[in-house]
């Protein structure tokens, strides 16, 4: 046992420290010389160890190491450090598998070791242990008191009862008999306290501490005390064949003793295979019988299913040597979770064979008959108890008995080695107080051999289950990609968000592993080809969803390569599979997703900042270099309302070459002519455009437009040509902001805008659009394809199945319900599919397109029926654009939350962590009084912006605030101190003037107050200052909030706390008090609204200018930001910087 240093004692006597970098518990080398460990006790050269009994006693410490050792498994621990160090197979192989008598001897190890685990869980004896027996001492001491207890009472049985005493048993001699009962009864406890010491001291426990000590004079008489037995040593027992007719409601059992040659034989076969472990095919080569008897260890579903089946077959041989055994009856517990199936399977699988056995076997009475009966069964019939017949047949036909036998010896000896391993500790740890079993001995064994599971055996039930449940998750991946993947934009909600990512993540892996479960399966089963196209329809067939974030457009190739390496998977899966009825239409449904999915990689690429997205907006860069350009003698004429003048491209662009000087690239006048532009589409007077519907229709196509004129920014084009040009100015303040419900119109303009720059990111509508529609027709012909296979695979379900396909769900009429289940899975497919196309139709992308030859098609826009054709298509309805919601915070309402953050430990920082005093307000609806108002202002002061002091001169309030626009050092801190002093008004209202907080000013006051608060808190990269500035700003009010106002639970006291703040205090918190006190003094309640309303307004205008670009398109996928909405508004009038404010901190 050199270099072995399992711990037999003294671990507690040391303080081991937690050591970086794995922060592992660690003994330093001092500590490990006081530490008493096997290699020690081995070297150890004392009489008591090195005489007769010496081994013996050592082996007593090698228990004990090894309990504590496996008492880790009974504790959670699946994964043990030691099991894959080779020390630990030679420590199984070398050491305690060594010498003459060693199978004798690591029983005995074992039996000994568990004896220490049933101790640990079920008796006292390890805290007397470890309290160096100073609690035996106690049942030492009770042995004497006890004693003289019984003597006194015997002296009281021989006094004279007092007159007033109360006794039941006493004689004509006044002896008292119930004293003399008392005191044979304390004798009776003092002997067995007395045998309870014994028993301590007879026990391993006491051997083991001894050792430790070895004083060996003394120790040795201890250490030889004889007790117990440490276990029954009983096999238990049970033939099917001899007991399923056994009436009453315990089955019949019997018990053996597990006899010497039982363990010998197990044991050589583990030291002779080197830990090899299988399920019983080994030994059917080894025996030379592999060709005849693979297909029971190969064929059958389940590890019980082979037990099953050999133990039929090995009592029906027994039977044909006419040798029936005869033990006598005891009833033993029968213990299915200690199998490698779920208990739940075993046990149905027995009742089954139980049912079997009376349809089969019912009525015959002796072992002959029942022999004959299975022994004579159709080949053809796969019921277990059949199959078992059909192996006893084979077994019956090896030529010699002796070789019979000797093929079912090794084969169980295998087949007990491999069910041996089990992660179920718990399951072994409840057998151990009912007597033990010999297989929890076994896995013992073998967990201190570093074996702790079983090599792949064959396909299980449960494999197949989770092939079934993963093929249905990938159904409702397809499903989330689906709608949630375009529902995204629209929500902002945290659920939705995280249910996408986790579809996302998971979509690969998982399809990885489903695919691999597939691949290794021993056996065939026809529906595996159909689950492999399914899980590949989940990778690449959501057309309305393709990135989940811009890292992973400019990833593309990555997941290009997985992409390839799936379809090559799926592939060679269905070639390998065989021919079937439904083959033909799965290759047709293949080649399909693998176009789709190279829809997905394509729409990858364009949208990726290094690979096409700056070729893609070149063109549009280079275009609107010379737009307001005109040919030589042609008069400029310009009108943003009607968009005469206006050239801004639609559709029809082809790909042009630069040409020199500036490399521009160019269309000359001929190919202008044939572009779709917003001009062109306001000159059409077609009936489709000049209807009622028809202002709408314009407006999606001048989205487009505009859509393509953004994307500039996203591509990384900070100077937009057509930004200085008065036509740009003209077109947002005298066209988009032009008529009777202007701000309306701008708005949605805006909105279906972003829309179309969300799916060009982040789906492969744009993909489908510029290829003309062909990929939509993709999943239009999905859905008669899907449906021709849903109705093959329903005839599947009618068949029966093949013999040697694995089924999981099949009833006794033999319809195959794993092809029912497919089947319906397959009909939801289409019927997703269907509702893709759906989806496409009822979007702006199909609008635009529509329009687009509508327009230059003379013959349609000159067609009523085009026109109503066309019409119906664009009136189909789908979700709105946007969430059209305001995010909301309140510092002095929030200051002092503090989040668990539950998820974000629970997923190991799978999500990200809230940080304290950030907790988001109800969402409120942008109203369009808001909406109205922040437009109004855009229009009224003809885009000149400010950061609150133009508002203050209109209001007259200059003078008494403009101190808190002009000194304070960043935006941030003019944004954080005009939300408290917002919030302190509106609680002062709400108590005084309640009637004020219902008007317009005060709603779009409080609500941007809000927003702008939420922005610094959650959305910092929106704003002007750098983020981490904003972050840090924040961060620091929540603490100096924590210190103003630690303690006050109303807003009522959180205001007084603040408006009575020292005047001198420059905290930004007082100074937004201070801020309050001198809008409070503001004479009426409706004018101080009016202050605040203006502020935010132009506050919320003069922070939507952005360079930024990225973080806005970060948005959108989260349901948007208003003030994305207010940046894209802004951009297209040529507002694309604020202007020089207060000096900011970055």
């Amino acid at each position: 046992m050199e270099r072995y240093r399992y711990v037999v004692a003294r671990e507690d006597k040391q303080n081991p420290r937690m050591q970086p970098p794995e922060h592992h518990l660690r003994y330093n080398d001092n500590d490990r010389v006081r530490l008493v460990t096997v290699e020690r006790i081995w070297a150890c050269n004392g009489s008591l160890l090195s005489g007769g009994s010496g081994g013996r006693l050592k082996d007593v410490c090698l228990s004990m190491a090894l309990s504590k050792m496996l008492n880790r498994r009974f504790a959670g621990f699946q994964v043990l450090g030691e099991s894959n160090l080779d020390k630990t197979r030679d420590f199984l192989f070398g050491g305690l598998l060594h010498g003459d008598s060693y199978v004798e001897r690591a029983f005995r190890v074992i039996e000994v070791e568990l004896a220490f685990v049933h101790d640990y869980f079920y008796t006292k004896y390890f805290l007397i242990y470890s309290s160096h027996h100073l609690f035996v001492m106690l049942s030492f001491a009770m042995v004497p008191t006890c004693g003289w207890l019984a003597y006194k009472l015997f002296q009281h049985f021989l006094r004279v009862p007092e007159e007033d005493e109360l006794i039941f048993l006493i004689d004509a001699n006044h002896m008292i008999y119930d004293a003399l009962f008392t005191s044979v009864t304390a004798i009776a406890i003092a002997l067995l306290e007395g045998l309870q010491v014994y028993i301590y001291l007879a026990s391993a426990w006491c051997k083991n501490h001894g050792t430790v000590a070895w004083v060996a004079n003394c120790i040795g008489c201890i250490t030889s005390l004889k007790y117990f037995p440490s276990w029954e040593d009983k096999l238990g027992q049970y033939t099917l064949l001899k007991s399923f007719d056994y009436k009453p409601m315990n089955i019949l059992y019997y018990a053996t003793l597990l006899s010497m040659d039982v363990k010998r034989t197990v044991l050589e076969t583990l030291k002779n295979r080197n830990g090899q472990l299988g399920n019983g095919a080994i030994s059917l080569h080894a025996n030379e019988v592999f060709d005849q008897l693979s297909w029971s260890c190969t064929t059958l579903p389940t590890t019980t299913h082979i037990i099953m089946a050999w133990h039929i077959a090995t009592t029906l041989c027994e039977e044909e040597a006419q040798d029936p055994a005869n033990q006598p009856s005891e009833e033993q517990p029968f213990a299915p979770e200690l199998l490698p199936d779920h208990s739940f399977i075993s046990e149905s699988i027995f009742d089954a064979l139980v049912h079997e056995a009376h349809e089969l076997l019912g009525g015959k009475k002796t072992m002959q008959e029942r022999k004959q009966a299975l022994l004579s069964q159709d080949r053809g019939n796969e019921r277990l108890l059949v199959v078992g017949g059909r192996l006893a047949n084979n077994l019956i036909g090896i030529d010699h008995p002796w070789w019979r036998w000797k093929v079912l010896r090794d084969f169980w000896a295998e087949m007990m080695l491999y069910i041996a391993p089990s992660n179920d500790a718990k399951a072994h740890l409840e057998t151990l107080p009912r007597g033990g079993e010999f297989i929890t001995h076994l896995w013992a064994f073998l967990t201190h051999g570093g074996i702790l599971e079983r090599p792949t055996g064959p396909a299980q039930n449960l494999r197949l289950i989770r092939i079934e449940v993963l093929v249905f998750l990938g159904v409702v991946g397809l499903f989330v990609f689906l709608l949630l993947g375009s529902y995204r934009r629209r929500s902002s909600c945290e659920a939705v968000k995280m249910t996408i990512w986790v579809a996302y993540a998971a979509s690969i892996p998982m399809v990885s592993y489903t695919l691999g479960l597939m691949q290794s399966s021993l056996y065939k089963n026809s529906l595996f080809s159909v689950w492999a196209v399914i899980l590949f329809i989940f990778l690449g067939s959501a057309d309305s969803f393709s990135a989940y974030s811009l890292l992973d457009n400019d990833n593309w190739k990555t997941f290009y390569l997985k992409q390839l390496i799936q379809s090559f998977w799926v592939g060679w899966l269905m070639g390998s599979s065989g021919g079937s009825d439904f083959q033909y239409t799965l290759w047709v449904i293949y080649s399909i997703v693998i176009l789709k999915s190279g829809t997905r990689v394509a729409s990858f690429k364009l949208a990726s900042r290094h690979s096409r997205l700056s070729k893609s907006t070149k063109w549009v860069a280079d275009y609107m270099s010379y737009e307001h350009l005109r040919p030589a003698g042609e008069e400029v004429q310009r009108n943003p309302v009607n968009m005469q003048g206006y050239g801004y491209v639609v559709a029809g662009e082809d790909k042009q070459n630069p040409e020199p000087p500036e490399y521009h690239i160019r269309y000359n006048n001929n190919d202008r002519a044939r572009l779709v532009t917003v001009e062109r589409i306001w000159a059409c007077n077609g009936s489709l455009l000049s209807g009622g519907n028809g202002g709408r229709l314009k407006d999606v196509c001048l989205s487009m437009a505009l859509s393509k004129m953004l994307n500039r920014r996203f591509a990384g084009f900070q100077v937009l040509a057509e930004s200085n040009l008065d036509k740009t100015r003209d077109f947002l303040f005298g066209g988009l902001l032009h008529g009777d419900r202007y701000w309306d119109r701008a708005f949605r303009v805006i909105e279906v805008e972003l829309a179309f720059v969300h799916d060009y990111f982040y789906t492969k509508y744009f993909l489908i659009y510029n290829s003309h529609h062909l990929f939509v027709m993709l999943s239009f012909a999905m859905v008669p394809t899907c449906g021709w296979l849903a109705y093959k695979l329903f005839q599947h379900f009618l068949r029966v199945p093949e013999e040697d396909e694995l089924i999981f769900l099949i009833n006794a009429n033999h319809r195959n319900y794993d092809a029912l289940f497919t089947s319906v899975t397959v009909i939801a497919i289409a019927l997703l599919e269907g509702l893709q196309v759906y989806i496409y139709l009822a979007s702006a992308w199909t609008k635009v397109a529509m329009i687009s030859k509508y327009v230059i098609r003379n013959s349609w826009n000159s067609s009523e029926l085009v026109a109503k054709s066309i019409g119906c298509i664009t009136s189909l309805k789908y979700f709105r654009s946007w969430e059209d919601k305001l995010g909301q915070y309140t510092l002095i309402k929030s200051f002092d939350y503090k989040p668990m953050n539950i998820l974000y430990y629970a997923t190991f920082s799978l999500v990200d962590k809230t940080k304290k005093g950030r907790k988001e307000d109800k969402r409120v609806r942008l109203s369009m009084d808001l909406k109205r108002t922040v437009i109004e202002t855009l229009k009224n002061r003809d885009g000149q912006l400010g950061n609150g002091v133009i508002s203050l001169h209109a209001n007259e309030v200059f003078d008494e605030l403009s101190w808190s626009c002009t000194t304070l050092p960043t935006t941030t801190h003019t944004i954080i101190a005009w939300h408290i002093a917002t919030t302190l008004c509106e609680v002062e209202d709400e108590e005084k003037h309640p009637m004020e907080s219902r008007t317009t000013n005060c709603h779009v006051a409080r609500s941007l107050s809000r927003y702008c608060a939420y922005l610094v808190a959650f959305a910092p990269e929106l704003l002007p200052d750098h983020s981490f500035v904003s972050e840090s700003i924040f961060d620091a009010m929540v603490d100096e909030a924590h210190e103003l106002l630690g303690g006050l639970k109303t807003m009522q006291e959180r205001k007084q706390a603040l408006l009575s703040q020292d005047r001198g205090d420059n905290r930004l918190l007082v100074v937004g008090g201070r801020l309050a006190n001198n809008l409070i003094g503001i004479d009426h309640p409706w004018r101080r609204w009016k202050v605040l309303c203006d502020f935010w307004v132009e506050m919320m205008l003069y922070i939507a200018p952005s360079n930024d670009a990225k973080a806005h398109l970060e948005t959108l996928p989260r349901g948007g930001e208003f003030i994305t909405h207010l940046w894209a508004l802004l951009t297209h009038g040529g507002i694309l910087e604020r202007p020089t404010g207060p000096a900011q901190n970055v």
